[in-house]
């Protein structure tokens, strides 16, 4: 009798998780693209120890 609405929750539920695995995933890309792009400070300043 109530065997429909646990299996309609249940494939909501494993799609709500499968969807929140993906978009991290994406997240986390974007994310690292977006700190490669930005120079570090060894990057963009000379060492004050080095004599040139």
């Amino acid at each position: 009798m109530n065997l429909p609405i646990i299996i309609v929750v249940g494939l909501a539920a494993i799609g709500l998780v499968v969807w929140m695995i993906r978009r991290n995933a994406a997240d986390r890309k974007a994310y690292e693209r977006s700190e490669n792009a930005v120079p570090t400070l060894s990057e963009t300043e000379p060492d004050e120890d080095s004599e040139s």
